[in-house]
């Protein structure tokens, strides 16, 4: 498990705190362990932020996380890299320095890049800052700190390096998983790309940056959820639900971790292709990843369409949906009347009964018409014999 200090007094800054969505209450209730959710009910009413969380906290964001840098003393959040001017006192927090300090700790070298190590301490950053903005009361100056920081690449070094317990997004990149699988992601980022056209009108095209908490993938989206987007219904924040997504651009999938691979970039090659009939809001305290298949296995690993109102038009098949039979119609059969032209004049709708006597008379026509022009063949014949005989 993960540790953090969460209690304000000095005698008992050893007491932890466990990640992701199991906490322990300051509130003279460390022995049990309570959900997000629960966690938000003694935080009780969000408060100013201002008095409770350093200001770097509330700068912090997807794009900037990999710049913070903390204070050597007491592990605080210092400065923004390119925002802020470097103080005079000491800092940490590069790449360089948690690769060393991950080798003084015995980690064997050979099973991260310094990628790695950039990718999640982005990650990491990002969910503590926004942890502490969330939760101010209980979580603020505590909760982002650099130890925590280690803490949490240490745990996943252990399980995705050591263990091979790989996160969701990278499992569907490497092509290890469909993309078709139930997914809880996060947008990190709302990506516009602007481009001239030969008219020199400009067009701008609207993707979102998705991640697990581990790593990211960009999404392109269809026209109702680029709506959404504009309406900032969908904004940096936002937990999806989504299912039977595409993964395209490549045929053996890519990892994460290659050079090549930039989530961020108008030039990623690798795309998650979502549409409105699969995608879903998810609750705000919704673990992030695959869906446990116990959920859902009923519906083949999808979520269920609650109404026909919902179905969203042009917005892809549509995962599954309950309905009732209320009246069965018999079957129907259209007939177009066309003119000596072949153009249509009517169109009669019949039915079963109807279209069985029109097909019957339709082959009683045809086989007297076959009889006749095999008649007048035989005729034919025995004429062209007749007139040949000597």
């Amino acid at each position: 498990p993960i540790h953090i200090t969460i209690d304000i007094h000095p005698e008992n800054a050893e007491s932890s705190l466990k990640s992701k969505r199991l906490f322990e209450s300051s509130l003279d209730r460390l022995d049990k362990k309570i959900t997000l959710r629960e966690l938000a009910t003694i935080e009780g009413e969000p408060l100013s932020v201002s008095n409770r969380v350093l200001s770097v906290t509330c700068s912090i964001n997807s794009t900037n996380a990999t710049k913070l840098r903390f204070n050597r003393n007491d592990g605080l959040p210092l400065f923004i890299i390119g925002q802020n001017a470097a103080p005079k006192g000491e800092f940490v927090g590069s790449v360089g320095e948690i690769k060393n300090w991950l080798i003084s700790q015995d980690f064997d070298s050979s099973l991260f890049c310094t990628k790695w190590i950039s990718n999640h301490y982005r990650w990491i950053v990002w969910k503590l800052a926004a942890m502490e903005r969330r939760f101010p009361q209980c979580l603020g100056r505590k909760y982002l700190t650099y130890q925590h920081v280690l803490a949490q690449l240490c745990t996943r070094y252990e399980k995705e390096l050591k263990g091979a317990r790989l996160p969701a997004v990278r499992k569907i990149l490497n092509k290890d998983i469909s993309a078709t699988r139930m997914t809880i992601l996060c947008v990190s980022q709302v990506l516009r790309f602007r481009s001239k056209q030969k008219d020199g009108k400009t067009h701008t095209e609207v993707r979102l940056e998705l991640t697990d908490g581990w790593y990211s993938l960009q999404a392109v989206v269809d026209g109702f959820l680029l709506g959404l987007i504009e309406q900032r219904q969908i904004k940096v924040g936002s937990k999806l639900m989504v299912c039977n997504a595409q993964l395209v651009g490549s045929d053996d999938g890519v990892d994460p971790l290659d050079d090549c691979y930039d989530s961020s970039k108008r030039n990623c090659q690798v795309l998650l292709k979502i549409n409105s009939n699969n995608t879903r809001p998810a609750r705000w305290d919704a673990k992030l990843g695959f869906v446990s298949p116990k959920y859902n296995h009923h519906l083949g690993g999808t979520f269920l369409v609650k109404s026909l109102r919902d179905v969203i038009p042009d917005g892809g098949a549509i995962p599954a949906i309950d309905l009732v039979v209320c009246r069965k119609y018999p079957k129907l059969y259209l007939e177009h009347i066309s003119d000596s032209n072949h153009n249509i004049v009517e169109t009669l709708h019949l039915t079963e009964a109807e279209e069985a006597e029109r097909l019957s008379e339709h082959e009683a026509r045809h086989q007297l018409t076959s009889e006749k022009y095999a008649e007048e063949a035989r005729t034919y014949c025995a004429k062209e014999l007749d007139e040949d005989a000597p």
